[in-house]
């Protein structure tokens, strides 16, 4: 299937601007802060062209539901079910099915977009049915995005929730550009599953770096000593994922419900990959800018 969007809602507040693509898979399609001549983008911008489901664009950014990150190729076993959702072209599903899917619009104003998709459930690949709403506003900090998804089933189901953006990387940020604090790093094992053995929280933004992180604070800044700084903060999380790929100029920073590779496993007793019958589950992600003159002044 191919995903488009001839139409999007396009929203503004005082230096910030942004796009909204909902038949796209819900995906912000561009975010950006301006001054005068100036323009900083926040997010790589999308292009509009249309693309296969399996093979998005490196730009904007997505949800990531019911489940982020990558599964193994073998599914996973769910208090005694198999789960395998529809795997991509190299054989594995992939940061959900809510981003390959047209998003109904449920409210449009000049700075808010509301946005609902749906899952009928009774199938293989997902047998849960669930609601998903990603409400969508610009304001003074700039833009906010409040994720929730409903399982409307009357057991729990699974769940590992997550917020994929494409930042653009300038070349002078791959230095010491990102700052954040997490308790701990993990590797990411060949199917994509964060360790169980951890290091100390480090990440050097060198290409084709890719690690979790648990116990994030919530928060993370990357810095351009000329522009200023693309700034993150999110509440309802406690996991990041960040990945500088080998080739092309962004940089990705995944908030996610649960650590890579987790879902299903009995190890999570918290619960956090547990969705009960009826209960919502949503988190916040917020993305504004501080420019290089207004850090200099202590602003």
């Amino acid at each position: 299937m191919r995903l488009a969007c001839e139409e999007m809602i396009e929203l503004g507040f005082g230096p910030y601007s942004a796009r909204v693509a909902p038949a796209a898979g819900g995906r912000i399609a561009a975010l950006a802060w301006r001054d005068g001549g100036a323009s900083v983008p926040l997010l790589v911008e999308w292009d509009g062209q249309a693309f296969d489901e399996h093979a998005w664009p490196k730009a904007g950014a997505f949800p990531m539901l019911p489940f982020a990150n990558r599964l193994p190729r073998d599914g996973f076993v769910f208090r005694g079910t198999l789960v395998r959702p529809e795997p991509g072209p190299a054989g594995f599903a992939l940061h959900g099915s809510a981003h390959r899917r047209a998003w109904s619009v449920v409210e449009s104003t000049s700075q808010r977009a509301v946005m609902r998709c749906t899952h009928d459930g009774g199938d293989a690949a997902w047998p849960w049915p669930w609601v998903a709403e990603q409400v969508v506003e610009l304001g003074q900090r700039g833009m906010t995005v409040t994720l929730s998804i409903k399982n409307e089933a009357t057991e729990p189901m699974p769940l590992a929730m997550g917020w994929h953006p494409y930042h653009p990387a300038d070349p002078d940020m791959a230095g010491g550009g990102l700052g954040f604090s997490a308790h701990a790093r993990h590797e990411l094992d060949e199917d994509g599953r964060a360790c169980d053995q951890v290091e100390m929280p480090l990440f050097t933004m060198q290409p084709g770096e890719t690690a979790a992180f648990s116990e994030w604070t919530g928060s993370a800044c990357l810095r351009s000593p000329a522009r200023g700084s693309i700034v993150v903060s999110c509440t309802g999380v406690s996991g990041l994922v960040l990945h500088r790929p080998v080739r092309g100029s962004y940089f990705c920073a995944e908030p996610v419900t649960l650590l890579p590779g987790r879902l299903g496993e009995k190890s999570e007793s918290d619960g956090s990959g547990v969705l009960p019958a009826r209960q919502v589950r949503q988190f916040t992600w917020t993305c504004g800018f501080a420019p290089a003159s207004a850090q200099d002044t202590g602003m």
